[in-house]
């Protein structure tokens, strides 16, 4: 958190006038809100990674059942042939 009071001293101290002083603050005040931590970003990220392995898990099961699929119809076609 930005102590706004303290920034906007600093800045006049530095030769900027109120209003230039105040503008500035606002702007990094809004911008600032916009900001994420890099604790945030792990978390997220984290989160992120447990989804893509719930969905790696899932792809891999329909992967099996298409293939067992594919196994009956092979089967179900070769019986097929074999009746004519």
């Amino acid at each position: 958190m930005i102590d706004t009071h303290e920034l906007i001293l600093k800045l006049e101290g530095a030769g900027f006038d109120k209003r230039q002083s105040r503008l500035l603050v606002d702007v990094l005040k809004t911008t600032n809100d916009d900001l994420v931590t890099k604790d945030y970003l792990r978390a997220e990220m984290s989160e992120l990674r447990a989804e893509m392995s719930e969905l790696r898990a899932e792809m891999s099961g329909l992967y099996v059942k298409i293939m067992l699929s594919q196994v009956a119809i092979a089967g179900l076609l070769f019986a097929a042939l074999k009746l004519f």
